[in-house]
């Protein structure tokens, strides 16, 4: 698959595509939802009605992201929902901070269905501040009226410190007997993304 990668990349190297939103339904499906829910947020907000285009086949993916420059600096503008070859659909904003474009809790119960982010802002160099997190969310397991089951690990650099957490049942992917092994020996490298995104990598999977 031909990807200009460099379109996910800001001048200093770091992703500039932050968050990535994994509906969990097929594509059709997963746009007459959205679809939907934007349309609601318009009438709300009394907005202007959202503008759909198809992007058929003749398009590569490079050029179908390319359709989301120019990048906002807050919120989000413009939404590539995308087919995947599972059962489930991606939807990317074109916010480059990586703002949330969706209250999740609230649409994976509205929808009653799985809805994965996962948020990718390692800035973890000296002075910087950032997190690399994995979120599902099981919109079909309620637990309070404003939640429901959510599996949550995350690495994230709020003060001097790079450090790991997690919360909710484990996935059955994870090797959560590794966690502790890995925190313990990490000796964390806050210049090295690619070693953070290493590590954050052998935590989920």
């Amino acid at each position: 698959m031909n990807v200009n990668k460099d379109f996910f990349l800001a001048k200093d190297g770091h992703p500039s595509l932050k968050q990535f939103y994994f509906i969990g339904a097929p594509f059709e499906k997963a746009l007459d939802l959205y679809l939907k829910r934007l349309m609601d947020l318009s009438d709300f907000y009394q907005n202007l009605k959202p503008k759909l285009s198809y992007l058929d086949e003749e398009y590569t993916l490079s050029q179908k992201l390319d359709f989301l420059n120019p990048l906002e600096i807050t919120g989000s503008s413009k939404y590539l929902l995308l087919e995947t070859q599972s059962d489930w659909s991606l939807l990317i904003g074109n916010n480059r901070n990586g703002t949330d474009f969706s209250s999740v809790p609230y649409e994976a119960l509205l929808w009653k269905i799985r809805l994965l982010t996962m948020y990718l802002r390692p800035y973890f160099g000296k002075d910087e501040f950032g997190a690399v997190s994995f979120t599902l969310y099981e919109g079909s397991k309620q637990v309070s009226r404003h939640d429901c089951e959510t599996r949550n690990v995350m690495l994230h650099k709020e003060t001097s410190r790079v450090e790991f957490m997690e919360y909710g049942t484990p996935l059955p992917f994870e090797q959560t007997e590794k966690y502790t092994e890995r925190l313990k020996k990490k000796q964390a490298d806050c210049g090295d993304d690619r070693r953070i995104l290493q590590t954050f990598r052998h935590f989920i999977i």
